[in-house]
């Protein structure tokens, strides 16, 4: 499993690779997608005025 990580894999295929980096990209260097979903969602929810 180690090998996958490896900056030279050569066992990682390139949707691997793809889904990695999609994951690892922190368009700030706060957080990651999951975080900034959860961001953009509270800052829409507080512009339309709503509640949980």
């Amino acid at each position: 499993m180690r090998d996958l990580g490896a900056a030279g894999s050569t066992t990682r295929t390139t949707d691997q690779t793809a889904a990695a980096w999609l994951w690892a990209n922190d368009a700030n260097g706060t957080y990651k997608p999951p975080g900034q979903l959860l961001d953009i969602t509270a800052r829409v929810s507080r512009d339309r005025g709503l509640t949980t």
